[in-house]
């Protein structure tokens, strides 16, 4: 059967659910080994080296012989007080013949090197066919797609045993003030119909530097750690604004987002009012991730366009709470 080889990552996703613009609910952050093993690609064989030509060289101890045959002449020559040609022709020749075996030598030894190296030139060349070979086939799509795959995979089943990077949890007790409300307990006890065999808990707080983060829901399945936000405009204390995006579209929850992922969770985060008025969607949202994350297949996950829900800014969760915005899918006694 053809399989589509799409490359999963972070970014092919957010595409795939908010299109090219990320500023809609749901949302979803990614943790960071995750996002590490999308990425990730078969190690490739070590590239060989081509051979450096030699080039031809006396080195020292033959240098020395050949000036010191030179010294021994200019000094028989001069100091000697040699007064016969004959003479002066013998250590000429006494002297030269020393020079020139000690080149030829030297000569005898480049030559040698050099036909080494032509044949290390062939070896490094079949090599370099094998190498380009190798890695074509190692980075082919499909080759890289089952690496990723098969990565991803053992990852999650070290996880389900506690034998990989498992994040570090905490229940909390009575000194946490924690508030749960309307929306996380009706969603909590739709996702423990939905999914019997999972992990759910409401009561887990995440330790950081000098706090506690605590998960409006957490999911714990597959190997996956899922942090669910419920994300409402304001606060129904005060009205005060909540969970908006600044000027530059960035969420305020942004920081948090990434300590849950660099603490390997995965962030989802829904509107309350997808919560209340899409609660199936939501559910099938989160089971659709699941199974897109564990079978390494984006395609699982559509996400329609009647689902989402645009983020809010700080000036619009104000007038949201100047109407009462919540009360309209809350009703009076929720909150």
């Amino acid at each position: 059967m053809a399989r589509n080889y799409l490359f999963f990552n972070s970014l092919d996703f957010e595409r795939l659910i908010h299109g090219d613009k990320t500023q809609s609910y749901p949302e979803v952050y990614f943790s960071t080994k995750l996002v590490d093993l999308w990425y990730s690609r078969p190690a490739l064989p070590k590239k060989p080296l081509c051979p450096i030509k030699p080039k031809f060289t006396l080195g020292i101890k033959r240098t020395v012989g050949i000036i010191a045959c030179f010294a021994l002449f200019v000094c028989g020559a001069v100091i000697g007080e040699v007064e016969f040609f004959g003479d002066y022709l013998l250590l000429f020749v006494f002297c030269f013949i020393p020079c020139v075996l000690i080149y030829l030598n030297a000569r005898c030894e480049y030559n040698r090197r050099i036909n080494d190296y032509n044949q290390s030139i062939l070896d490094y060349q079949s090599e370099l066919r094998k190498y380009e070979k190798t890695k074509d086939v190692l980075l082919s799509p499909s080759n890289v797609y089952d690496y990723r795959e098969k990565a991803v995979t053992h990852w999650l089943q070290d996880r389900k045993t506690g034998l990989n990077f498992v994040p570090t949890i905490y229940y909390y007790n009575n000194s946490d003030e924690v508030k749960k409300g309307y929306s996380e307990l009706f969603f909590y006890e739709k996702l423990k119909q939905a999914f019997p065999s999972y992990t759910i808990k409401t009561n887990l707080k995440i330790p950081s530097d000098y706090l506690y983060y605590y998960p409006d829901i957490a999911i714990i399945a597959e190997g996956l750690f899922l942090d669910i936000e419920i994300d409402e405009p304001y606060s129904d204390e005060d009205g005060t604004p909540i969970h908006y995006i600044d000027e530059l579209s960035i969420s305020i929850d942004d920081e948090r987002n990434r300590y849950f992922n660099r603490q390997g969770w995965e962030v989802v985060r829904f509107s309350e009012e997808q919560i209340i008025k899409k609660t199936d969607q939501c559910i099938e949202f989160i089971s659709y991730l699941i199974k897109c994350i564990v079978t390494y297949d984006s395609s699982r996950c559509p996400v329609s366009s009647s689902f989402k829900r645009n983020k809010w800014t700080k000036g619009q969760a104000s007038y949201m709470a100047l109407n009462q915005f919540r009360k309209s899918y809350l009703g009076e006694d929720a909150t």
